[in-house]
């Protein structure tokens, strides 16, 4: 008779996949698997055509709260100008904490003209629901030759804020005739917490032509 089988999408591994069983055995195929392996998680694109200067003794951040529990990489809206140093890119669970994780990377790995730059750090855990900070710093910038970080105005994310570092002490950053401003990123993630498999509970042998009734069942780990 025909033997049980189910295909469907494991969301953890983006892979469609087949599963049939046999002896109590379920045997799994990949049918097809998509290559860009994380989600965008978290993202604020709107640009109301400003940037801020990133300088040497004044850091900018932008807090989110991901919904992943992997945190794979980011993007940030920036444009550089001219030739300054070097530029860091940092996660933290606050904002005059240690990192997370960071990358470091030189003037000529951001382009001139606005774009959204990648940052691919080492895949970390992070914590649902949290306030976590993309917390960026640059070196040997001047009038000339800087970072500019593009921002959206009227709440764009309301998860989050804009920040900057003045006056030895970090505040929300503010643009005069310009409320509520977030800066534009993204943050990809990866939700491992999917189970791998569905449970099916029915009958392991049938007969062509009969129908018969299968439950199927998954937990979520998050719920």
């Amino acid at each position: 008779g025909n033997l049980p089988c189910i295909s469907y999408y494991d969301w953890g591994n983006k892979a469609l996949k087949f599963a049939s069983k046999t002896d109590n055995m379920w045997r799994i195929n990949v049918i097809e698997k998509d290559t860009n392996r994380d989600f965008i998680d978290q993202q604020q694109i709107y640009c109301s055509g400003y940037g801020y200067a990133i300088l040497d003794d004044e850091p900018m951040a932008q807090s989110f709260i991901p919904q992943y529990p992997v945190l794979t990489r980011v993007e940030l809206m920036l444009v550089k100008r001219y030739n300054p140093g070097g530029f860091t890119i940092s996660i933290r669970e606050n904002l005059s904490g240690e990192d997370c994780a960071a990358i470091h990377v030189s003037s000529p790995d951001i382009p001139a003209d606005i774009a959204w730059n990648p940052f691919d750090f080492p895949d970390i855990y992070v914590h649902p629901g949290q306030t976590y900070y993309l917390v960026c710093t640059s070196e040997n910038t001047e009038e000339n030759n800087m970072y500019f970080w593009y921002c959206g105005h009227n709440n764009p994310y309301p998860a989050g804020n804009g920040w900057i570092y003045d006056h030895n002490a970090w505040e929300l950053f503010k643009i005069p005739g310009l409320p509520n401003v977030d800066m534009g990123f993204k943050t990809f993630g990866l939700n491992t917490s999917i189970p791998e498999i569905p449970l099916l509970d029915g009958p392991t042998s049938g007969k062509i032509g009969v129908e018969y009734t299968y439950t199927i069942s998954s937990h979520d780990a998050d719920d």
